[in-house]
């Protein structure tokens, strides 16, 4: 918001010729403002005050005294005016930062990063505003409000293929006005290490016929239908649990090169589990795909809200259908080698805006009540 005032001061030296119009500039920001007054001369002609003397000595005294007289008391008057604006300059920064949305912090847990991890954005503000969002590594990032009501929280991961180095975290805060408000933060994304593995299958998975890849296009359509669907809230509560209850066999971003030739990024964890276990659901949310896939084999999606979604593949039996609601730890099929597998196991993958996560990393994470 800028203000712009002119007051008028009177060159009494010689009144009749010329004055000083002070044009005072204040421009008010959200936390501090400025103020410029800048003198202009121009000819007291143009303020509508002129006077032509009589030649009569007395007349001309007494004329002379009484338009001082109404120059000073003009002067007089434009000070109290000048002094009124002050005051009023003093007063507007405050006036207008009362209510003012601020942002205290941005956190994000883990504070170290890397290829594949998940985290958590915590945004801490003053005020209350209608919505949080932001924008990291060319992805949305969305925001619930905590309980307190001054805290936003953004559940949000690394790409198994993003390379070290640092992305602005873009914060946007709209207000319940319609005020928009802005915040960067440098995060810092450390280097990965992973191995490199060879495995057997069987040929038809590494060299696929003409029938095989109409099949793989049908699959990826069906992906990608899954892949787009949209719950703009939560549908998690709290820890995302393991989905079985064994050991890992298999570690997120290994590089795999099958029967010597195809090399390909393992995007999920495996976990080793006898044909028939038990597989649930790692956190609470709907079912946007149930269905046997060339390379998956027999394949569940979870989407948890906000972009967050669960893959569990390589099931023997469907537990569950597309568009149901499933809760935490709910069975949503067996374990099995169907698809693309060396051997009976469970498959786990994180998604989220495209990018896969390392599952480990969503399950070490600490949620506790949230959202």
């Amino acid at each position: 918001m800028q203000l712009r005032v002119q007051l008028l001061q009177y060159n009494l030296g010689c009144p009749t010729q010329a004055a000083f119009a002070w044009v005072v500039s204040v421009t008010v920001t959200r936390n501090a403002f400025s103020f410029a007054p800048t003198a202009v001369s121009f000819p007291l002609h143009k303020l509508k005050f002129q006077y032509k003397l009589p030649s009569n000595p007395i007349a001309s005294t007494l004329l002379q005294k009484q338009r001082r007289r109404f120059l000073d008391d003009q002067v007089m008057r434009h000070r109290i005016h000048f002094a009124l604006i002050l005051l009023l300059v003093g007063t507007v920064p405050f006036t207008v930062a009362k209510g003012v949305t601020a942002f205290r912090s941005v956190t994000w847990t883990p504070q170290e990063l890397q290829s594949g991890s998940v985290c958590l954005f915590a945004v801490q503000l003053e005020g209350s505003p209608a919505k949080l969002s932001a924008k990291w590594m060319g992805r949305d990032v969305s925001f619930f409000q905590g309980r307190d009501g001054h805290e936003w929280y953004g559940l949000a991961g690394v790409d198994v293929e993003a390379l070290p180095g640092v992305y602005p975290l873009y914060v946007v805060a709209t207000m319940p006005d319609g005020e928009v408000i802005h915040l960067s933060r440098d995060v810092q994304v450390g280097p990965s290490n992973y191995k490199t593995v060879s495995l057997r299958v069987p040929d038809r998975f590494v060299k696929p016929d003409a029938a095989a890849l109409r099949r793989i296009e049908a699959d990826k359509q069906a992906k990608d239908i899954a892949f787009s669907h949209q719950i703009p809230t939560p549908e998690w509560s709290g820890d995302f649990r393991a989905p079985i209850g064994s050991v890992v066999s298999d570690s997120f971003g290994t590089r795999r090169v099958f029967n010597g030739k195809l090399v390909s990024v393992h995007r999920g964890l495996d976990f080793r589990a006898k044909p028939g276990s038990p597989v649930l659901a790692a956190n609470s949310g709907e079912v946007v795909l149930a269905r046997k896939l060339f390379y998956e084999g027999n394949c569940v999606i979870i989407d948890h809200g906000e972009g967050f979604m669960t893959l569990y593949m390589h099931l023997s039996r469907f537990k569950v259908a597309e568009g149901q609601k499933v809760t935490k730890g709910q069975e949503i099929g067996l374990s099995g080698a169907t698809g693309r597998a060396t051997g009976p196991h469970l498959h786990m993958g994180v998604r989220w805006e495209g990018a896969y996560l390392d599952p480990a990393s969503l399950l070490s994470l600490t949620l506790g009540n949230l959202p």
